[in-house]
């Protein structure tokens, strides 16, 4: 007998004699017996679909392994390049959102580039899925070659884009993203179409505010004043509604992006009134805007914004003036109190005595306990 026998009749004979090693180990071996037999009669179910990985890494390596082979049918061939682009596609935004400084980015990007024009040539030459699908890969075309650094063929992608599928979903931040290119390169005019493009969508854009905001800015850009200043209008109409809550209460409950555009189109409404006939142009643009409905309860805002821009640039009397035109426009405002001191305060930074003291005895005119001011306070 070899050692080896020996050893499997000796651990054989030990089952025997171990004390839980009897009857009842037999009768668990007749049943897994009897288990495996009915493994013939019952079907196996195969899943076809392909193995959970661990990581994106993982699927990317398996996907450039399945299209190295050059085998399976147009369609698996399609989904892979579009998968694997993708995942290059959000790796190489992960790594510049994290920095990186290796050129990982560049990597994923230029990888991402090659896979989706791949793709775009099999769709056309393989007649493969839905022609109108091309407008995905395409808008995912252009952020692939916007990352890499190229804008040129980025803008170009998006220009086919949106040329080629007018109903894409994509086709609002398409546009918006054409905007921003063209506003930067100082392309005034195609910026002010893109931005109209996504207007023209319905306020229902996630980039419906801010086209709004540089719809006016690439119009103000032109010389077009009126034109962006309906913008503008329309933009703080959006924000701050027109009736409803204090304009004051809003703005103080904006959180600070919110408060920012707020203040930037203040800004740029003010300098455009300065361009037009000042104060007396805030009440004409206000009726272009209603269109016969009752005032914003924010107007006060707009002569605010118009005085604080004189006053910055030392011309106070212009500034004293300004606050004092919504004061003779709405008397009775909450806000014209505080507009009437502002021109106090105008009056005496550029050292006008005898205009101080007509400023103050207008203020004890308008606003004493017995005026109408108080009538309803």
């Amino acid at each position: 007998m070899t050692p080896a026998t020996a050893l499997v009749v000796g651990v054989a004979l030990a089952g025997g004699l171990w004390p839980f090693g009897g009857d009842e180990a037999a009768k668990e071996r007749g049943a897994s017996r009897e288990t495996i037999r009915t493994l013939k009669s019952r079907d196996v179910q195969v899943d076809a679909e392909p193995p959970a990985v661990d990581s994106a890494a993982q699927a990317m390596d398996q996907y450039r392994r399945f299209l190295a082979l050059k085998t399976g049918s147009a369609d698996m061939r399609a989904e892979a390049l579009r998968r694997l682009a993708d995942l290059n596609l959000d790796a190489g935004v992960n790594a510049e959102s994290a920095g990186d400084t290796a050129g990982g980015g560049a990597v994923y990007f230029a990888e991402a580039i090659g896979l989706y024009k791949e793709l775009l040539e099999l769709r056309r030459t393989a007649a493969v899925g839905d022609p109108a699908d091309d407008a995905d890969v395409l808008y995912q075309l252009s952020r692939a070659l916007e990352g890499a650094g190229k804008g040129d063929d980025s803008l170009r992608t998006l220009d086919t884009l949106v040329a080629s599928h007018p109903a894409a979903k994509h086709q609002d931040e398409a546009e918006f993203r054409r905007g921003e290119t063209y506003f930067v390169r100082q392309n005034f005019p195609a910026a002010e179409q893109a931005y109209a493009a996504v207007l023209a969508g319905g306020d229902s854009s996630p980039f419906y505010e801010q086209s709004l905001y540089k719809h006016g800015w690439a119009l103000f850009k032109q010389g077009r004043n009126e034109e962006g200043l309906a913008s503008f209008l329309r933009l703080l109409e959006r924000r701050l509604g027109p009736g409803g809550p204090r304009p004051a209460a809003l703005v103080d409950g904006m959180s600070r992006p919110e408060r920012e555009l707020l203040d930037d189109t203040l800004r740029v409404t003010s300098i455009t009134y300065s361009y037009l006939d000042g104060a007396a142009s805030i009440p004409v643009s206000l009726q272009a805007l209603t269109a016969g409905q009752p005032e914003p309860a924010w107007t006060y805002l707009l002569y605010n914004a118009l005085g604080d821009l004189y006053l910055d640039k030392e011309r106070f009397r212009d500034a004293a003036g300004t606050y004092q035109a919504f004061v003779a426009h709405d008397p009775v405002n909450d806000e014209a109190p505080r507009l009437q001191q502002a021109a106090i305060e105008a009056y005496t930074k550029g050292r006008f005595p005898s205009l101080v003291l007509d400023a103050k005895r207008q203020y004890v005119e308008t606003y004493g306990l017995d005026t109408p001011f108080w009538a309803t306070r």
